[in-house]
């Protein structure tokens, strides 16, 4: 348990402006957990109440070490009351009050709210994961890459994605993982060789720790071979190609250089000539009028443009 918030890993919070949305509220609940976490699950201590008087027949020694154990109970209750008002504190300025205000009790204002209760009242409202936060959330695993990043972002962005539908309806296998985060890799335009390398693997040895091993010593050994000007290039790309995140208009979603559209039947493609009104080889019950804003019960694959698929479930 931290002592003041400058013990937070996270202080402030990453503040959420207007509405909330599913992946802002899933970002705060991650921070304020960390905040709140200290490398063990945090346990409320129980309320130590009024001193207790010396049990009948106890000896001195027996006497000092109850008034130890009281002692030490009622600091660590008190440290525990102190985090929970901070932590509170980072979330309530961290939302609109229009969010949470419902909560607040006409004479105490938010004294006695619980910071977990103020986070169920977001998610209970705001949060709500729909199909297409979970189409935008595989469109970041098509990210592409900046060569000039770390491959850490790489690795926590897949981490973060495939933790953000885990407990949906459509959560992502690492395979599924891989296969997009290997379309950002193509559009980087560095990893090639590396790529193919990876593609002439058996599958039994693509696994997610063998992937992640694979393009950490790939982008070390590309790292090796570049020259002080191929790194000053890339290091000029980067100021004049900022990166944009996936939007989605409608039948399509881009991610960077990448645009997917989208059918009934078959999901996501890079083909523009197939959307749920041009399919031409429609399943049973297909709706042509269905897009990435109204799924309406249509197909969730992502058929990479890397590899003219859909990733393995």
């Amino acid at each position: 348990m931290t002592t003041t918030t400058s013990d937070f890993p996270h202080d402030p919070l990453t503040p959420i402006t207007g509405r909330p949305t599913s992946n802002a509220i899933y970002t705060l609940t991650r921070q304020i957990y960390a905040n709140a976490k200290t490398g063990e699950a945090y346990i409320v201590p129980p309320n130590p109440g009024p001193h207790p008087d010396p049990v009948a027949g106890a000896t001195n020694a027996q006497i000092t070490a109850a008034a130890n154990a009281y002692t030490n109970a009622v600091t660590e209750y008190a440290l525990h009351k102190k985090t929970m008002k901070a932590l509170l504190h980072q979330l309530l300025a961290a939302v609109e009050p229009t969010y949470y205000e419902e909560l607040e009790d006409l004479t105490f204002g938010y004294a006695d709210l619980a910071p977990l209760t103020l986070l169920t009242h977001l998610k209970t409202e705001y949060g709500t994961i729909t199909d297409d936060d979970l189409v935008a959330n595989r469109a970041n695993l098509l990210t592409t890459w900046n060569p000039d990043d770390p491959l850490t972002t790489v690795w926590t962005r897949i981490r973060h994605c495939i933790d953000f539908a885990t407990d949906t309806t459509d959560p992502i296998s690492e395979r599924n993982a891989m296969t997009l985060t290997l379309a950002g890799f193509v559009n980087s335009g560095v990893l090639m060789p590396y790529i193919n390398e990876w593609e002439r693997k058996d599958d039994v040895d693509k696994t997610f720790p063998n992937f992640r091993s694979h393009f950490d010593r790939a982008n070390k050994q590309r790292l090796k071979e570049l020259t002080t000007k191929q790194a000053g290039f890339h290091a000029a790309n980067a100021v004049t190609t900022p990166r944009n995140n996936p939007t989605i208009t409608g039948g399509a979603i881009t991610a960077e250089n990448t645009t997917l559209y989208y059918c009934w039947t078959h999901g996501l493609s890079p083909n523009p000539n197939h959307t749920s009104a041009t399919c031409k080889n429609r399943k049973d019950k297909h709706d042509p009028t269905a897009t990435l804003l109204a799924l309406n019960g249509g197909c969730k694959l992502i058929n990479t443009p890397a590899f003219r698929r859909s990733p393995p479930t």
